[in-house]
């Protein structure tokens, strides 16, 4: 909160300045991504993208697509008591722009977990973060890579495989959020094959890592997702389980199609 007040300060200082449209919108797809990046509710940030957008009015250039990158096109819609959410894909012209005008980090904004891709295209994505020299470009693509194998195609093995390169270079790097992740999709794919005690050991070290992160961030619910699976796993108390599916349905860092999974 004290992050997106400051902005709204900076941006009210920029524009009684006088600074061009492009310094000035330039600085909101800053922000936001900064936001993203700390892990803020994707909701939250959205007023903000929006604001910039608006400030970059016509424009489709590099800082344009970036903005559009930085929206999160997901359509909320009510069936009966259940909050479900539809991905929307990203603006194409944008993700063009972003892939050949832009840097390592730009075309990494174009790759999103909703998107469908083939195991293939999986693995194009995993030869690509082994490209990269930005690691904040390949630990997000190595996140997507490990959660398609998991979520779309059920390549358990695979995933575990990915999920262990992203833990490696999110310690070597001193990422948290990304190891965060990597050690939830490991317990993930270890709850799938049935090996509860080894799930329970990367929950605990996700734990671990969540912790350091602050209250607010995302990575909260991924951790949250792991533990309602592994509570089913291992002999279930299904009053417990069902209490708790209807706190998540209320927790507001919860994006609605995770609260659909759980």
């Amino acid at each position: 909160e004290e992050a997106r007040q400051s902005t709204e300060e900076a941006l009210a200082l920029l524009e009684s300045s006088g600074a061009p449209v492009e310094e000035r919108a330039d600085f909101v797809r800053r922000a936001a991504w900064a936001l993203d990046d700390a892990g803020a509710p994707r909701a939250s940030i959205q007023p903000l993208v929006q604001r910039g957008l608006a400030v970059a009015g016509e424009r489709r250039d590099l800082v344009w697509a970036r903005l559009k990158l930085a929206e999160y096109p997901l359509e909320t819609f009510r069936v009966g008591g259940v909050l479900a959410g539809r991905w929307l894909g990203f603006d194409r012209e944008a993700v063009v722009i972003a892939r050949a005008d832009g840097d390592e980090r730009d075309y990494a904004k174009t790759i999103e977990l909703m998107d469908w891709r083939e195991r293939a295209e999986v693995e194009e994505l995993r030869s690509l973060a082994r490209k990269w020299r930005d690691d904040r470009a390949a630990i997000h693509v190595l996140s997507v890579a490990t959660r398609s194998l998991l979520f779309q195609h059920g390549a358990l093995a695979e995933s575990a495989d990915v999920a262990q390169e992203l833990r490696e270079r999110a310690e070597r790097v001193g990422s948290l959020s990304g190891l965060a992740y990597a050690l939830v999709c490991l317990g993930g794919a270890a709850v799938d094959r049935g090996d509860v005690n080894r799930a329970a050991g990367f929950l605990e070290g996700a734990r671990d890592v969540v912790g350091r992160l602050g209250g607010g961030h995302r990575q909260h619910g991924a951790l949250a997702f792991l533990e309602r699976r592994l509570m089913q796993a291992a002999g279930p108390n299904w009053p417990e389980i069902a209490a708790l599916h209807q706190a998540d349905a209320a927790d507001l860092r919860l994006p609605p199609w995770m609260v659909v999974l759980f």
